[in-house]
């Protein structure tokens, strides 16, 4: 007993030394490599950086940067791209007791960042890492022995392994398209990424609010196998997002169509997968504000409403496989395609036998049933190419074009 208690004893100082030790290389490294260290992260960003201070990290263990700003492509302003209260470059171990710091993540604590589109829709974040610096000037291409206090940051870095938290943080995403920009801000933005590098299964989880003031409404999980192995179009993924209490009148807002719809959607989930070029999701959508307008139409008056989708998404088209909608007692099922550009949805729809559903109109409440036709909504309108319905119970048939 005595043996094994001497041995667990050495262990531990053998442990403590070791941690004492790495920390005492992380200071000297530190003090040795300051500058050399802020230039690196300029080098590889591809944009100036300004730090108020560079101090070791003891949880995590790693490098710390307060106040650090770093700036704009200037073909989108002058102004910062991001500013964070501090950046934490957290090392492995092993390597500093070595007298090497080779990185393990990032994590930015309350940062502010901007991402910009212009009328062309190209993004600021595009020329990240497009540096015209040499990179040959720490030696003029000469190899040199490595030394026992060098700095090095390994390749992943560059490839955006270094992230992996955010704390607090607040993202603004303005689109300039079309003319004016429009503002969608992203508060309390709390973010963990597991295994970004290269070849391993990575895993990225935000959090944020987006219309409440301080609470968490929405919810981004994404899950990479393979990651870097493939390009970006072709790269495989899954995907949940999900939202809470919805302002539709925001959303209209920010897709420049205020009279779009109005009032809130009580949830909303959405589960993708696939690759950027080809995927399926599925949408469920439950309505549970009586206030709330598609348009003129007071879809919220009829409760419970609720509707649920599978799509099918390439490049050139997105196919709506089943769309399953329910608006009071009225079951509606349909299926049809929609694209972007020019924005167009074409959908076959048909009730079920035997629902209803009471709908205001013009301050009297009808009833609906036996719904059966196409609809195409456009920018400009709804084509009814025909609608069979039962209003009232009346039987009738609806072509034309509505807009307004």
């Amino acid at each position: 007993m005595r043996a094994l208690t001497a041995v667990v004893a050495v262990v531990m100082l053998v442990v403590v030394g070791i941690a004492v030790f790495a920390m005492l290389n992380l200071r000297a490294l530190i003090g040795a490599h300051r500058d050399q260290l802020v230039a690196r992260v300029e080098r590889i960003v591809g944009r100036p950086i300004t730090v108020g201070a560079v101090v070791p990290s003891w949880w995590p263990l790693g490098i710390r940067l307060g106040q650090v700003t770093l700036g704009e492509d200037p073909a989108f302003g002058a102004g910062p791209f991001l500013v964070a209260d501090g950046v934490i470059m957290s090392v492995r171990p092993w390597p500093l007791v070595h007298g090497r710091i080779e990185a393990a993540g990032v994590v930015l604590e309350r940062p502010a960042l901007t991402l910009r589109r212009n009328g062309e829709g190209e993004w600021n974040v595009a020329s990240l890492g497009d540096s015209t610096r040499d990179g040959g000037a720490d030696g003029g291409g000469a190899k040199r022995k490595e030394r026992r206090h060098s700095f090095r940051i390994p390749l992943e870095w560059a490839i955006g392994v270094a992230l992996s938290q955010v704390r607090d943080g607040t993202i603004t995403i303005e689109d300039g398209r079309d003319g004016e920009a429009v503002q969608l801000v992203l508060r309390h933005v709390r973010l963990h990424a597991d295994d970004v590098r290269l070849g391993a299964a990575a895993r990225l989880r935000l959090e944020a609010a987006v219309f409440a003031a301080d609470a968490a409404d929405l919810l981004l999980d994404v899950r990479v196998p393979n990651l870097g192995e493939r390009d970006v179009e072709h790269t495989p993924f899954t995907a949940r997002l999900a939202l809470t209490d919805a302002d539709l009148g925001k959303v209209g807002v920010w897709v420049r169509r205020p009279d779009l719809a109005s009032g809130r959607v009580g949830s909303l989930t959405l589960d993708a997968a696939g690759t950027l070029e080809a995927l399926h999701a599925s949408l469920d959508l439950r309505i549970d504000d009586p206030a709330l307008r598609v348009g003129s139409v007071p879809v919220g008056a009829v409760q419970p409403a609720t509707l649920q989708a599978r799509v099918g998404r390439t490049t050139e088209a997105l196919t709506i496989e089943m769309l399953r909608a329910t608006l009071g007692g009225l079951v509606l099922q349909g299926h049809g395609e929609a694209t972007e550009d020019p924005w167009r949805i074409a959908l076959d729809v048909q009730s079920d036998s035997g629902g209803v559903a009471a709908v205001a109109v013009g301050g009297t409440t009808v009833e609906v049933s036996a719904l059966d036709g196409r609809v195409i909504a456009n920018r400009d309108g709804v084509a009814l190419e025909p609608l069979h319905l039962t209003l009232a119970g009346v039987p009738l048939e609806a072509r034309g074009w509505v807009t307004g």
